[in-house]
């Protein structure tokens, strides 16, 4: 068989809730191909009304195949709201965790970036069963406005 990557939440080794993926144990659970709330819960009015709002989540991507993933290449889609930002960061160390949606991880601090189609995210090749441990940290403006389709979609590609 091939290389074959995939998203994995972390928070545990049974966590199944996208809110508790805050690193620590990578999950034996898949993030849901399901678009909605995958990842992140929806940003309510109450969450914006008094300042920038900020979040993060730790997810790896494993290969679950038997064969190296060479040329390991990571982006996202831009979000289709101007007024919110998704940013990734990667943690080398793959053990970080933070105790809350609120908190920023230990070294992640001005090392941020939003890796896109044309300029993606080069990460080292992946021997079967090994990881990659990223963090999203999600920004919405304050005077963002209501947009129910705003996501942005992870993607990962080998050789």
């Amino acid at each position: 068989m091939a290389a074959v990557l995939e998203y994995f939440l972390t928070g545990g080794g049974a966590n199944a809730n996208p809110n508790l993926s805050l690193g620590g144990v990578t999950s034996s659970v898949n993030i849901s191909g399901t678009a909605l709330n995958n990842l992140f819960a929806n940003v309510l009015p109450t969450d914006i009304e008094s300042a920038q709002y900020v979040t993060y989540r730790a997810f790896s991507i494993k290969n679950t195949g038997d064969a190296n993933a060479k040329h390991v290449d990571f982006f996202f889609t831009e979000t289709p709201n101007a007024e919110s930002l998704v940013e990734i960061w990667l943690d080398a160390t793959g053990a970080l965790s933070v105790v809350d949606e609120d908190t920023e991880p230990a070294g992640a601090s001005g090392n941020w970036t939003t890796p896109l189609a044309a300029s993606k995210l080069s990460l080292a090749d992946l021997a079967a069963g090994a990881e990659h441990r990223l963090w999203i940290k999600r920004t919405v403006d304050q005077d963002a406005t209501n947009l129910n389709d705003d996501t942005a979609t992870l993607h990962v590609w080998a050789s």
